[in-house]
């Protein structure tokens, strides 16, 4: 069985806890189902890529556009530095995602949590209304959008727009 003892998917119980954070749901402990070979954290899921040579293996597929794991996460790497280095974006920061599908939503939620940052995905179709709602209430200090969805946030209280900003066009 493929999630039985020994299989590579092995499944099992393990106990989370956050007793030094009472402000966080169940800080007390949830056991929760786990796959026990499985990566820990985001970091070991993204160095798998290379533990396991698959750094020139096509990652992303869009359209006509091909991206090798190598390239993706050269990308991220570099889109992180910016958004560390430039906007100041650190660990447990929030950062708006503003984007349709396309390699440069995962290339921006790969360079948001390998920084520690919590990525907040928001719905490209979203009228202005729902995304002032959404960035207002996400407490995101940063976003990261496509040059088209700017046009929308035009429309969006000004002080939400003072935040900084990262453009991709894809």
């Amino acid at each position: 069985m493929i999630t039985g003892p020994g299989g590579p998917f092995e499944v099992g119980d393990e106990f989370i806890s956050y007793p030094d954070s009472e402000d966080v749901p169940h800080h007390q402990g949830v056991t929760y189902k786990v796959f026990k070979s499985g990566p820990q954290t985001i970091r070991d899921f993204f160095d798998l890529a290379k533990t396991r040579g698959f750094l020139e293996r096509d990652f992303l597929v869009y359209e006509d556009e091909r991206y090798t794991f190598g390239q993706t996460y050269t990308l991220a790497g570099e889109l992180a530095n910016i958004m560390k280095n430039n906007l100041g974006v650190n660990k447990g920061d929030h950062v708006a995602i503003l984007s349709r599908n396309c390699p440069e939503y995962i290339i921006a939620f790969i360079a948001i949590t390998s920084i520690g940052a919590i990525a907040v995905p928001m719905n490209s179709w979203w009228t202005a209304e729902e995304l002032r709602y959404g960035l207002e209430n996400s407490d995101s200090k940063c976003k990261y959008s496509l040059p088209t969805i700017n046009s929308v946030l035009i429309f969006i209280h000004s002080d939400l727009l003072r935040r900084a900003t990262v453009r991709c066009s894809c």
